[in-house]
């Protein structure tokens, strides 16, 4: 008889070394980052207040239908979705979203309101009058460490621990209200874990290990990014 396992478990029930999926794992000497990511021009988070979710959070049972709506405008928006562990205060079926390159929140979004911001994103208009949401602006630098265990092993792996490092070394530097981090689902590029990406620049960074963590916070803080050679590419 076959026994049903839930895709998140995955790592509970294996057996997993670094030198097979972390840090130290066999990577391409030779392989630029640079260009790894598709052009886009919009990303939005989902607050979910999860750490993982299943494997295709469209499929996700409370933000499905609202993750479906979204997708359905990815090539006209040129926009990216992603769900996030940050807290989400709303009702089921309510989140409220993190706005980029608008650098805004979007509270209480939901499948029945969310056609409005949409049309907002198109017009390039999401500060109008009279819209059913409070909005507010993101004011700190935000990390979104890809950690979706049950969709990638080596992203269930490394992410995690650069959350936690980055978390650590962010609080040891009293920086807790300039630079926020969050776990995020799949972005895209497994080979590359740790994925992290940074906003409001909108820089992927790829190959990220615990000793890069401090040049990450330091870049954060400038205007400009001190690990070129870890990135794969920028939102336009």
């Amino acid at each position: 008889r076959r026994v049903f396992r839930p895709a998140g478990l995955v790592l509970q029930r294996r057996s997993f070394t670094d030198s097979s999926i972390g840090f130290t794992r066999k990577k391409n000497p030779l392989q630029s980052l640079n260009g790894t990511i598709s052009s886009y021009r919009n990303h939005i988070f989902l607050c979910t207040g999860q750490s993982d979710w299943v494997s295709d959070i469209a499929k996700d049972d409370t933000m499905g239908p609202l993750m479906t709506v979204l997708k359905s405008h990815q090539h006209d928006l040129s926009l990216k979705v992603t769900a996030c562990d940050a807290p989400n205060p709303n009702p089921s079926g309510s989140f409220d979203l993190l706005c980029y390159p608008m650098g805004l929140k979007i509270h209480s979004a939901n499948q029945q309101n969310i056609h409005i911001l949409l049309d907002l994103l198109k017009s390039n208009n999401i500060s109008a009058s009279g819209i059913p949401f409070v909005i507010s602006p993101i004011n700190t630098r935000q990390f979104f460490v890809c950690s979706h265990q049950s969709r990638d092993e080596k992203c269930g792996y490394c992410g995690p621990r650069i959350v936690d490092e980055l978390r650590r070394q962010i609080q040891i530097k009293g920086l807790d209200k300039e630079i926020d981090v969050f776990k995020c689902s799949h972005v895209g590029g497994h080979k590359y874990a740790a994925n992290v990406l940074l906003f409001p620049r909108g820089e992927w960074y790829g190959f990220i290990t615990p000793n890069d963590v401090n040049e990450l916070i330091r870049s954060a803080l400038l205007d400009h990014s001190t690990l070129p050679h870890l990135i794969r590419g920028t939102m336009t």
